[in-house]
């Protein structure tokens, strides 16, 4: 059971026992030091997100790659899908700095090699579980990024890859390559839940 106390911010107080929430409750009103507190229930207000998985549309034999690593490459991604025969790989860019944005997408010979990738989703590729979906034909979605191939690390380096290397470096522990929500040393503290 959870509990809030409002004082100026809001905390969200987790209790191991119903009982101790309980007698939590009865202190609604109660006098801190001028301040009254507001005790009551917790309840989340926030929508659950649903799993969005496009369905097959046959004929278009394009997937959707995320949560890729930034390190990874075209070779790596034709790796991945070497029982797959690919006709492209695209990487999705930033259309004005033309940062990669963690995605990609495959188009296949046919739906045969669509299936297989299907298959493949959540497969660790550079300690991370690839998402991997239909991709939505173009002229329902509105473009918000370009589809380019990633440059090579030499060639980022020309354009600056200090500025690209801060922002793809875990908040938490400082190592590049994922993301802090995804760190392993951002462990919750048992019994609390975010």
């Amino acid at each position: 059971m959870y509990v809030y106390l409002c004082k100026t911010l809001i905390h969200v107080i987790v209790f191991q026992t119903k009982d101790a929430a309980k007698k939590a409750l009865v202190l609604d009103g109660a006098d801190m030091d001028g301040f009254y507190l507001k005790i009551q229930p917790y309840k989340s207000n926030r929508l659950h997100k649903t799993d969005f998985t496009p369905e097959i549309i046959e004929g278009y034999n394009r997937i959707y790659i995320g949560n890729l690593s930034w390190d990874i490459t075209e070779d790596d991604l034709r790796n991945l899908f070497s029982d797959c025969k690919i006709s492209s790989i695209r990487f999705g860019t930033d259309k004005v700095t033309g940062d990669f944005k963690g995605y990609a997408h495959a188009d296949f010979d046919d739906g045969a090699s669509l299936n297989i990738a299907l298959k493949l989703d959540q497969t660790m590729v550079f300690g991370r579980p690839v998402r991997i979906r239909c991709a939505v034909p173009a002229k329902e979605v509105d473009k918000k990024t370009s589809l380019k191939p990633v440059m090579k690390k030499d060639e980022r380096k020309q354009i600056g890859e200090s500025a690209k290397k801060k922002r793809r470096t875990c908040y938490v522990c400082g190592v590049p390559g994922h993301l802090s929500s995804s760190c392993p040393k951002n462990v919750a503290s048992p019994g609390i839940e975010k």
